[in-house]
């Protein structure tokens, strides 16, 4: 008498760093379905930044010395930022620096913005010579009076037309065919 043991196995993994494992012996079926679930990021408490480049400047702008916590109290507080020619690539945390008014990142390799779709009191936003090819997050950005996106991978700029304090804008170099999302924006001189 010859037996055959079959096993399905079915594996669903959140993105938590959490390996899945998963052991099946003699003829086995294995199936994995990987679902990148993003938590909501809390500004309350400790911030962890994903991007060390990102946390230097941070903390140098702050005067916070490692390994001292930074909290979201004082990211609060943070109204200018300079962190051009960092090496940056991941910007979460940014959403808690609420009072923000100046923002340079320009020259990094940033591609995701979705962090600062709630800083309201950014005046200038210095977000070129990236990776960026959304540019939905800014939409409600309405206190945006200087705005440099050019030399991105940008081919969609109806985000923009509501920006009506927009007065200097720079969008050269990228993809753009359609500008008639700029129509409305009277008060650009650049």
């Amino acid at each position: 008498m010859t037996a055959t043991n079959t096993a399905t196995v079915t594996a669903t993994a959140t993105a938590t760093k959490t390996p899945v494992v998963m052991t099946a012996t003699n003829t086995a079926t294995v199936t994995a379905t990987a679902t990148a679930t993003k938590t909501p990021f809390s500004c309350i408490g400790v911030i962890h930044f994903p991007d060390a480049n990102l946390e230097a400047r941070i903390r140098q702008a702050l005067n916070i010395p490692t390994p001292t916590p930074i909290y979201g109290t004082d990211l609060a507080n943070l109204t200018y930022l300079d962190a051009s020619v960092s090496n940056i690539t991941d910007i979460t945390g940014l959403q808690c620096c609420t009072s923000l008014t100046n923002l340079y990142l320009g020259s990094n390799n940033i591609s995701d913005i979705s962090a600062l779709s709630g800083l309201t009191s950014l005046t200038d936003l210095d977000l070129g010579y990236n990776n960026i090819s959304d540019i939905s997050a800014l939409s409600g950005l309405t206190s945006l009076t200087n705005l440099y996106l050019g030399s991105n991978n940008i081919s969609d700029i109806s985000a923009l037309s509501g920006l009506t304090s927009l007065t200097d804008l720079d969008l050269g170099y990228n993809n753009i065919s359609d500008i008639s999302a700029l129509s409305g924006l009277t008060s650009l001189t650049n």
